[in-house]
């Protein structure tokens, strides 16, 4: 978070408009594709220049969609700005990887800002990552630092002639990789119902100080994905409400369907940090059981020694008139006294079940 606010403070003083980059993956590779598709037409360029591009003729039944990944190319940014007639606060905006979820509406399209969902070590620790998608009459852009996984399946759907996907226009394509964006979350949020059955069985079992740690980590995960899915419902109560040129009104049901998918992933996080609060909740109890249980045991064991450490400390004044002493199996009567005192006390703590651990 610190380092974000380090790298938005570049912008302080600069005019609206200017085109800095606040990621970190400025030796990233600027990746762009090209795929152009209708009912009877299916074209795919990969490793296009931006001076390349060329907008989509009106009237023109195809729809084209240009995947953009490395977004700290200002001049880049600058050239497709000029090709499709993009705001300058626009293109700050695609550069700024930190910017919040969000969507605008222009005379001539839709920008659309959301957060899909990366992971580290197999499915673990994600992290947000930007996607920018620009939507108009005839052409989608989607902005990315990094290719997200997620374009494969549509880009296989595209492919086959009989998808419905070919048939339908730049909306229905938007539509398509927002619900990939949406559906993603699923899939990292099922790795994390195994990571909590398994932190529930330690916790029962034998919890220790890592446990608690991956417990805390754990929630600190499920608060970055409820922020970043929060901000996902004003966006689809925007989209399917609001006149929106490019949704038509068959569309705007799918919307809504997204946004159904968004209300069950909130409640989803929401139930899994309810769970690991509660986990948390259980391992200090049982913390503070083996505590009590270990200083009731050391008590226990201390009031069996106090009798005896009374004895010993009776017996080893050195009086000269204490008839004890004299007796010939004094060491052996006071030995055996203290023997059967301390069995006696013994067994009356067991009888009274002070030992918790039997």
């Amino acid at each position: 978070m610190l380092t974000h606010i380090r790298k938005r403070s570049r912008k302080t003083g600069l005019p609206p408009g200017t085109v800095v980059y606040t990621g970190d993956k400025k030796d990233a590779a600027v990746h762009i594709d090209v795929l152009r598709y209708g009912p009877d037409t299916f074209e795919m360029r990969e490793g296009v220049s931006a001076a390349d591009l060329r907008p989509p003729v009106k009237g023109d039944s195809t729809v084209t969609w240009v995947s953009v990944t490395g977004v700290h190319d200002a001049h880049m940014l600058e050239t497709i700005g000029g090709i499709y007639g993009l705001h300058p606060l626009v293109l700050e905006d695609i550069a700024n990887t930190g910017q919040r979820t969000k969507v605008e509406r222009f005379d001539e399209y839709v920008f659309i800002v959301m957060k899909l969902l990366g992971a580290h070590s197999g499915g673990h620790h994600p992290h947000p990552e930007q996607l920018c998608i620009i939507v108009g009459d005839g052409f989608v852009i989607t902005f990315s630092e990094t290719l997200p996984v997620l374009f494969s399946p549509i880009r296989k759907r595209l492919s086959n002639i009989k998808e419905q996907l070919r048939h339908k226009d730049s909306g229905y394509l938007a539509y398509a990789v927002m619900d990939a964006v949406v559906d993603g979350h699923f899939i990292v949020l099922d790795g994390f119902a195994e990571r909590l059955e398994t932190l529930d069985k330690e916790v029962l079992s034998s919890p220790n100080q890592k446990t608690l740690r991956s417990i805390y980590t754990l929630k600190g995960e499920l608060h970055l994905i409820r922020k970043t899915i929060a901000p996902l419902r004003e966006i689809f109560v925007s989209l399917e409400r609001g006149d929106t040129p490019v949704f038509d009104v068959s569309g705007r049901f799918y919307l809504r369907d997204i946004y159904d998918h968004v209300i069950q992933l909130t409640e989803i996080t929401d139930s899994y940090r309810e769970a690991a609060t509660e986990m948390t909740e259980i391992y200090l109890s049982n913390v503070n059981m083996r505590t009590n249980t270990v200083i009731q045991e050391l008590t226990v064991v201390a009031t069996i020694f106090l009798p005896l450490t009374f004895l010993t400390g009776v017996y080893g004044m050195n009086f000269k008139n204490m008839p004890e002493l004299e007796h010939p199996y004094g060491y052996f009567i006071s030995l055996a006294a203290m023997g059967v005192l301390a069995v006696g006390l013994f067994l009356y703590f067991r009888r009274k079940r002070i030992f918790l651990s039997k």
